[in-house]
């Protein structure tokens, strides 16, 4: 039996992919270009519980189009 932290990725995962088709998994890299092309400013990875990311977004609201 797996541990506790592998069942629930692995949970996660199949029901997030069964939920939201199209969805993927993505790499650190990825993620940081998708953060940038959606105009936010700072990407911070601040933590790590157990298979969850805690990240920080930041952007510029002052120099946003009206």
């Amino acid at each position: 039996m797996p541990d506790i932290v592998t069942a629930t990725t692995l949970i996660c995962d199949a029901v997030l992919l069964h939920l939201l088709p199209g969805a993927k998994e993505r790499t650190f890299k990825e993620f940081e270009t998708l953060v940038v092309q959606a105009g936010f400013t700072a990407f911070k990875p601040v933590c790590r519980v157990y298979n969850y990311w805690v990240i920080e977004l930041l952007k510029n609201v002052n120099n946003s189009p009206q």
